[in-house]
């Protein structure tokens, strides 16, 4: 079974029980807005949705910065901005999908891994079996790609140079780095999910 409370305590960190603070309402205010950026891009409004995406991220840092300043870190907190993050990159990928400029191969890709993730997860605590989470690196270099491809598309898009064929190469290279690195997280954590699973067995 995950247990996020352990793990941090594990760091020295202590977790706190009360979700109502600045830094959970922030998360919470970034898993809101999602909607309205999808909205923004099938309306065409980029630079907008640009901008917003822009302001997301930053509070991505100052929510962060605030729990550990404030020492007001919470369970709930370490559930929520992750899957603000994830909700708001699975979101992105979906609807440039949709709107061309990402192919839908490597979506699926993404989407893909995410759930392998997730149904681990589920399995787990259905298992009643402890699993410790910790960041790899591969997956801090997919999560890098991800967000390069979104900056890449939407900058390019909204400076009118899409279509040219330079930049139309510069993206075929991160869908290739975007992809294989989707693909290498994703099996590194298959295979740290079954070392977990047979060592608590």
């Amino acid at each position: 079974m995950i247990d996020f409370y352990h793990a941090e305590r594990q760091k020295g960190i202590q977790l706190q029980s009360n979700p109502y603070n600045i830094p959970n309402l922030i998360s919470l205010a970034r898993l809101l807005i999602v909607p309205y950026i999808v909205w923004l891009l099938l309306d065409d409004d980029f630079a907008l949705a640009f901008y917003l995406i822009v302001a997301v991220s930053i509070s991505d840092a100052i929510d962060g910065f605030i729990a550990r300043r404030l020492n007001c870190q919470t369970i709930i907190g370490h559930y929520l901005d992750p899957i603000a993050d994830k909700a708001l990159l699975v979101a992105l990928y979906v609807t440039l999908s949709y709107k061309g400029f990402i192919p839908i191969w490597l979506v699926i890709t993404i989407v893909s891994r995410d759930a392998l993730i997730i149904g681990g997860i589920l399995i787990s605590n259905i298992l009643n079996k402890y699993i410790k989470i910790r960041p790899i690196m591969i997956s801090k270099v997919n999560t890098v790609f991800q967000i390069l491809l979104i900056v890449y598309v939407l900058i390019f898009h909204l400076m009118g140079s899409w279509q040219h064929h330079l930049v139309q190469d510069g993206a075929l290279v991160l869908y290739t780095l975007t992809f294989l690195s989707t693909f290498a997280s994703g099996i590194t954590y298959i295979g740290i999910w079954l070392r977990n699973i047979h060592k608590s067995s």
